[in-house]
């Protein structure tokens, strides 16, 4: 039998070069899939590293009110005086350099020999009284970081997470506000 060669167009050989380019492109996009969930995983994970420091923070400090004075290892500083009021907290000047009076974490209250996790920065907190006429109320702030956490010079975040936190707590009352 003979086959007449002009009625051959190598149609065949078009078709597999395309289903190649299909199936490489499906690859890449299965691949890039992947890599997006790794990172989102990866990101809510130091989220809530930097999360759970700061409620250390926020409890190491809550812990500090109640204590004596002769004992206790933070200041409780004054309300503001001024109108409106310009709370320490809201100043970062308050949380980094020389002149910072946020207090850091001790190392005895932060972690445990046995853990597994050495944040580059340890959680800090500051409380400043609210002024609230009637009793003693505090206003509790805290910073967590992740461990993957780095700043520049400034102290502003280059890497990493950072949470705030803050609560109100009355003294004289069962709970925190």
């Amino acid at each position: 039998m003979r086959v007449c060669r002009s009625t051959q167009r190598g149609v065949a050989l078009i078709v597999a070069l395309v289903m190649l380019v299909v199936i490489g492109f499906t690859s890449m996009a299965i691949m890039r899939g992947g890599l997006n969930a790794d990172m989102l995983a990866h990101s809510a994970r130091v989220q809530n590293f930097a999360l759970q420091a700061a409620h250390l923070g926020l409890r190491y400090c809550e812990a500090q009110i109640e204590l004596p004075e002769s004992v206790r290892a933070i200041v409780l500083h004054p309300a503001p005086t001024m109108e409106p009021p310009q709370y320490l907290w809201a100043d970062f000047a308050n949380w980094v350099g020389e002149d910072a009076k946020a207090v850091v974490v001790p190392d005895q209250a932060f972690g445990t020999p046995s853990s597994s996790i050495t944040p580059r920065a340890r959680p800090q907190c500051l409380v400043e009284a609210t002024g609230i006429p009637g009793g003693q109320s505090y206003y509790v702030t805290a910073r967590g970081f992740s461990p993957d956490f780095s700043a520049d010079s400034a102290g502003r975040t280059k890497t990493g997470s950072v949470v705030w936190l803050q609560s109100t707590v009355a003294l004289g009352s069962s709970s925190a506000l």
